[in-house]
């Protein structure tokens, strides 16, 4: 049977868990205001690939599109993430499995992530273009956001992993053990 005060390893997963959907949104508003700043920049740095203004708009439109997409899914998952720590707190057994589904492939992207934070990125048919694009990019960067969203990234990934291991522990399986019919009626188990 479900003890029935909550363990300190599933309060603490909880407590880890809003901290992390809580930094995933602060971490989406500032993406917004970056993704705003290089968006300001990229027509210029597309002028020579793209010498055609209507074609410098679709490539900005689509830019645009594909971050502001990537930044909402991110938030919706971080809600998601965060209501799932609600329901493993009352001991749905569905929500701890739920959150490991969740946390486990962005513990792997958030190792990926670290891994290919120096990698270029390319932009354009020619190496030119590409580092002409990355540097308009890199200069419209503010010095801080590179160190800052590598120290944000190692923080969620650490979030993640120890959210996997504190729902794993012996307390946390006896938390989410499940309940017998007959104890749910209020009828004693047979022993």
């Amino acid at each position: 049977m479900r003890p029935i005060l909550q363990p300190t390893v599933v309060t603490v997963a909880a407590r880890v868990q809003y901290a992390t959907a809580a930094l995933a949104l602060a971490g989406a508003v500032l993406s917004v205001l970056l993704t705003g700043r290089l968006l300001a920049v990229l027509p210029d740095a597309l002028a020579e690939e793209f010498p055609m203004e209507a074609q410098r708009e679709t490539a900005v439109f689509t830019t645009r599109l594909a971050s502001y997409t990537v930044i909402g899914l991110w938030l919706l998952c971080s809600l998601a993430f965060a209501a799932l720590a609600r329901f493993y707190l009352a001991g749905r057994r569905w929500a701890r499995t739920c959150t490991w589904a969740v946390a486990g492939p962005l513990v792997l992207c958030g190792v990926c992530g670290l891994v290919g934070e120096g990698s270029p990125s390319g932009y354009g048919a020619d190496a030119a273009t590409a580092q002409r694009v990355e540097q308009a990019l890199d200069a419209a960067t503010p010095g801080w956001w590179s160190g800052a969203n590598v120290v944000v990234q190692a923080l969620t990934f650490a979030a993640y992993l120890a959210i996997i291991v504190l729902l794993a522990t012996p307390p946390a399986n006896q938390w989410f053990r499940a309940v017998p019919e007959a104890a749910r009626k209020g009828v004693p188990a047979a022993t």
